[in-house]
């Protein structure tokens, strides 16, 4: 037995590679060929190429003007909140600078067309056959060939939405090679409809399986919802280290409790401010108990850690971890064993998690520690579409906030109200936590991994 399997990103790496699913692919199949941008990394060969382990070269994937058009057009017909949000205001700050009328119109405009479409099947489904027939063509008919030359019996894409992956899988439907496919982060069965619609489609949460459901036309018997593969390493406690040795390694006082803030990087350029605004609350002895800040910049961003450059040198009240080590891949995600579990430790030691608009809430949920959630841009008024209160508009973070499962700060003051209730009870709303762990993560277990190969052997035995 025979199966493809991408690796487009240092984040899937982490998410695929580093549990049971790789451990029992390498065991149970005679053969696992990894296609991956990576295909020419020394680092990443020596440590995932092994005797039944064959790494190729994913293709680079070309998109023509109609190919980006598809993709335009495929936004809009998966038409939700997310959608109309960075219709309405773009997704970075500052980046749909059309004039106020113009903008308005151009929302209206494509709101009134494609609102009514989202919710014609057909419509879509044509596009998608359109997609398949006649784009693409070229990159498809390469993969083709390599699916003729290895006769895999099973594709795996682990990145719906990546066009040289999507054309992989148009190339395996025409070698009727079964296929499975998913997405790769919370947001992407709101970002756009999928340009192709594989055998089956696997997910990590009861919440993404109804998202694709009502936005990708997916029936029940068709997703198959496993957990999230790269939360199965949050329950072994043999990663966690002593709380004096986690904070000898960033310069922490182990005696002061944490403040952990999460970077949303490019998207949320006043963190530093909020930064500040902590600070501040610390020097002047607001806060109840002694706190000293942890800032983990977003690492998919290229230099977010940067934008923090005025705290390198404080190691008094705010440490910067640069405790990361940019990747091979397109995402710079260090997929390291050492970053996963630098990762886990931050959050267990962790005595509150700060952020604007980032699903960090749900790791940090996973593991019971009390967030909260930022609606403000430091001490500075900012108008809606340059503030972080536009980033809550999507259609994920809606819901996730429906949980009611963090506090949610619109001012100074509330941030420091939020952080003492939390520095006083720890387990403040931690009922609601667990209901969105059970929505969100599905089961927290430490077997996702092995659910989603039991899922991809099954399939492939009983063919």
């Amino acid at each position: 037995m025979t199966i493809f399997i991408t690796i487009s990103r240092g984040s899937i790496v982490r998410n695929l590679l580093q549990n049971e699913f790789f451990n029992l692919l390498k065991e149970k199949f005679d053969k696992v060929v990894i296609l991956s941008f990576a295909a020419s990394n020394e680092e990443f060969l020596r440590q995932f190429q092994k005797d039944n382990v064959e790494i190729i070269p994913l293709l680079e994937s070309q998109s023509s003007r109609f190919d980006q058009l598809v993709c335009n057009i495929n936004k809009y017909l998966a038409y939700n909140s997310s959608v109309s949000s960075r219709s309405r205001w773009g997704f970075y700050p500052g980046q749909n600078e059309l004039s106020p009328a113009l903008r308005y119109l151009k929302y209206i405009a494509l709101k009134i067309i494609f609102q009514p479409l989202t919710k014609v099947t057909a419509v879509r489904k044509f596009w998608q056959c359109l997609d398949y027939l006649f784009f693409q063509r070229d990159i498809v008919q390469e993969y083709q060939k390599i699916i003729k030359e290895y006769k895999p019996n099973l594709v795996f894409v682990s990145s719906i939405l990546d066009e040289t992956e999507v054309a992989l899988l148009k190339a395996a439907k025409k070698e009727r090679v079964y296929t499975v496919a998913m997405p790769k982060s919370w947001d992407n069965p709101s970002k756009r409809y999928f340009r192709f619609k594989p055998d089956k489609l696997v997910v990590w949460s009861p919440f993404m399986k109804k998202q694709v459901k009502k936005l990708q036309d997916y029936k029940s018997d068709e997703v198959e919802v496993i957990g999230i593969p790269q939360f199965d390493y949050y329950i072994d406690k043999t990663r966690i280290s002593s709380r004096e040795n986690f904070c000898k390694s960033l310069g922490l006082n182990p005696q002061r409790r944490i403040l952990l803030y999460g970077s949303e990087g490019r998207i949320t350029p006043d963190d530093p401010r909020v930064v500040e605004i902590i600070k501040d609350m610390i020097k002047g002895g607001e806060l109840i108990k002694d706190c000293q800040i942890l800032v983990r910049p977003h690492y998919g961003y290229a230099n977010d850690e940067l934008k923090f450059k005025e705290y390198f040198n404080d190691n008094k009240d705010v440490f910067v971890d640069l405790n990361f080590k940019k990747s091979n891949f397109s995402d710079n995600w260090d997929y390291s064993t050492n970053q996963m579990n630098h990762f886990l430790n931050s959050l267990y030691h962790c005595d509150v998690l700060l952020n604007v608009a980032s699903t960090l809430t749900i790791d940090t949920a996973a593991v019971d520690k009390p967030v909260i959630l930022i609606y403000f841009d430091g001490y500075e008024e900012k108008d809606y579409r340059h503030s972080v209160k536009r980033l809550y508009e999507s259609d994920y973070l809606q819901e996730l906030v429906s949980y009611n499962a963090a506090l949610k700060v619109s001012n100074p003051e509330e941030l420091k109200r939020a952080i003492n209730t939390f520095l006083v009870d720890p387990k403040y709303l931690n009922n609601e936590r667990i209901k969105l762990r059970e929505h969100f993560c599905y089961k927290l277990d430490g077997m996702a991994g092995e659910r989603l190969f039991q899922f991809i052997y099954k399939i492939v035995k009983n063919r």
